[in-house]
This record gives C-alpha cells, structure tokens and sequence, in this order.
C-alpha cells in the first residue's frame, strides 16, 4: 500500500473514532435528561465528520503530511470541540478546508490548526461572507498596482457588490468589519484616505492561502 492510500484512510479512521461517539468522548452521561442532547452531537458530529471527508476527497492530495499520529488526533479533536460548541456547518467547512490545506502546504501540526481554528470557529456567517469578499477585492487591486494600495481604492467597489445584495446598506457592512475586528482577519487601515473604511489583515493573508471563504460559503448555502 502506497502513502497515498494509507494516509487518508488513516485519517478517515482516526476522525471517525473520535466522531462517531463524540457525546462519550466527552464524558456526557447516557441519562434520560441529556439523552436527547447527546443524540444531537453525536448526529452534528457526523455531520462534521462527512464535511471533514468531503473536504480530503475534494483536495485529492496524494498524501497528508501529519507531524505526528498525536497532532492529528489533537486536529481532528479539536475540529470536534467546534462541534460541542455548536459551531455552523460553513465554520466546520471552513475549519476543514484549513486542515486539508495545511496538510498540503506542509505538515499538519495541531498548534498551527488550533492558532487558526480559534478565529474561524467563531466568525457569524455575515462576516465570513464580508471579510471573503474585501479580501478578494483587496488582492485583485493589489495584483493591479502593487501591495501598497489604498483601502479605498477597493473599498467602494467591494460596497457596490454587497449593497443593497447582500446588506441593505454601507452601515450594515461597517458594523460587520467592527464585529470582525476582534478575529483579527480584518484591520482599520492608516492611510487617511482609507477613514472610516476596512482592510483585511496579514493574518487573512495566511488563512485564505488554505481555506477558500466563497467556496465554503458555495457549499453551504443555508437558508
């Protein structure tokens, strides 16, 4: 057997013993109070495994270069908490893609997962779809003149996309970049051209190297 047979199966079969009863590997008891809850993880936890599964076939790379057995385990661990903390489906994508493409880049080590994991398990679905969009506008402008753009350059552009589409107005957008701050993906510029506008961060800068915000956004449209 090749590595580029054994190592997704290996990871299938570590995510699927850590999934599958996530409700006992917490330690949640089988009472008839909590059994009702304890079904609900545990069918979120399968959820969260096919989206995990989903995202390694859809990657297809030949091999995922894990540090150790113990940092996959603590990755696909912590994958699960974002489950107990009833995390969205597109936040569990978002978390997947970042696995896959940190297995791509190089090898996986669960400090780094948990480092990016931290902010993408929190985003609202509103800001996930804000900060993926001034972000792709961002790179575009900078692509077209260089990483020293102004904010406002691509500012009024990413505005016309989403308003009146997606938020009824600028103020609905400026509140979701306010919300977004304490991630860190997105920043207040310090050109004084720029005020009262938003940019994203070098920090977006290395989560969206392995995780595409619109494609998880495209797999899980909601309601």
């Amino acid at each position: 057997m090749n590595s580029g047979e054994k190592t997704p199966r290996t990871i299938a079969n570590i995510t699927g013993a850590v999934l599958s009863d996530f409700a006992a590997v917490l330690g949640i008891p089988s009472s008839t109070v909590s059994q009702v809850f304890r079904n609900w993880l545990n069918r979120k936890a399968a959820e969260a495994r096919d989206i995990l599964l989903e995202e390694l076939a859809a990657d297809r790379t030949s091999d995922l270069n894990v540090a150790s057995e113990d940092d996959l385990i603590g990755v696909v661990y912590r994958y699960g908490l974002a489950v107990r903390d009833g995390t969205a489906r597109v936040n569990l994508r978002l978390l997947a893609k970042t696995i896959t493409g940190l297995g791509r880049r190089d090898r996986i080590f669960a400090d780094e997962f948990n480092k990016y994991a931290e902010i993408l398990a929190r985003l609202s679905r509103d800001e996930i779809l804000v900060i993926g969009t001034l972000h792709r506008y961002r790179k575009a402008e900078e692509r077209r003149q260089g990483p020293n753009v102004s904010t406002h350059q691509f500012w009024t552009k990413f505005i016309k996309e989403i308003v009146p589409s997606q938020f009824p107005s600028d103020e609905h957008v400026i509140a979701v970049c306010c919300a977004a701050l304490k991630s860190g993906l997105v920043i207040t510029p310090r050109d004084f051209d720029s005020t009262g506008e938003f940019s994203t961060s070098p920090i977006m800068d290395e989560v969206a190297e392995l995780a595409d915000f619109k494609a998880a956004l495209d797999a899980e449209p909601g309601l």
